[in-house]
């Protein structure tokens, strides 16, 4: 388990918040929520931890915050899982004690209303919030890494249009449309660099320990390059493919075909 305490930074965002919060006379509002926000973040540093994640930086946002760890590209989905989850398990479980025991606070509806529109908004399916990071979860558990991400880049652009379109047929709220600006950056800058990032996996596929998972045969019927077969690699799963080589019937792990990719000279 890494014990390293990870850089923690402010996003330029959540200043932007902050102003907006000062000149509107809500200051006091802005840092019941940023205490929140700072409470969900540590439910998914926490669970990262307990898990072993080399965690590096921490950025705090206006809807929560964006955890950078090294090595999680081929992580096992449901480990993953579980650190995405945490974050909007702080905010239930939030809510259940001030329910219990805060009832007479003044501050009760405030925060109770905080923790919700932070649980309702993080699980938006949408990248890179919590809900975003679910939907990709779920399609990298039965599609290659690339076309596990390529989707839930969609998904999540016709999310932000859709929520777009009902901002502009209700009132105006200028925090919404930064936020939907925010994520709409996200996921278009995580689509620029999606060969980049899809380069990395192959490398932690390569690096990854060899008895880690179950090993699942799939058989190739036609004749596919190296090239072919290292896009059909998925998230978390030990893959074995049977196929024809040079004409003759040979079975490559995932591993093997990652190390003799890299070893390509380049086209």
């Amino acid at each position: 388990m890494s014990k390293r305490i990870p850089k923690i930074s402010i996003h330029p965002s959540l200043w932007i918040f902050a102003l907006l919060s000062f000149l509107s006379g809500q200051f006091s509002s802005f840092f019941l929520l940023f205490f929140y926000i700072c409470l969900h973040e540590i439910g998914h540093v926490l669970a990262a931890w307990l898990l072993g994640w080399k965690i590096e930086k921490v950025a705090l946002l206006p809807f929560g915050g964006q955890m950078q760890a090294r090595g999680i590209l081929d992580r096992e989905i449901l480990e993953e899982a579980v650190v995405t989850l945490s974050g909007p398990f702080v905010n239930v479980l939030i809510i259940a004690i001030l329910s219990t025991f805060f009832q007479d606070w003044s501050g009760f509806q405030e925060s109770i209303k905080m923790n919700l529109q932070l649980l309702v908004f993080n699980l938006l399916p949408i990248w890179p919030l919590d809900g975003g990071r679910l939907v990709y979860l779920f399609a990298a558990s039965f599609l290659p890494f690339k076309k596990a991400n390529l989707w839930v880049c969609r998904i999540s652009l016709f999310g932000i249009a859709l929520l777009f379109l009902m901002i502009l047929q209700q009132s105006f709220q200028l925090q919404w449309v930064l936020l939907l600006g925010y994520t709409l950056f996200c996921c278009l800058d995580h689509l620029k660099n999606l060969p980049v990032i899809e380069q990395q996996f192959f490398l932690e596929r390569w690096k990854s320990d060899q008895g880690r998972g179950k090993m699942i045969p799939e058989i190739v019927k036609q004749e596919l390059t190296v090239k072919d077969l290292v896009k059909k690699l998925k998230k978390g799963k030990r893959q074995t493919f049977i196929l024809t080589w040079n004409g003759n019937i040979r079975k490559l792990n995932d591993t093997e075909i990652a190390m003799i990719y890299f070893r390509l000279p380049p086209s």
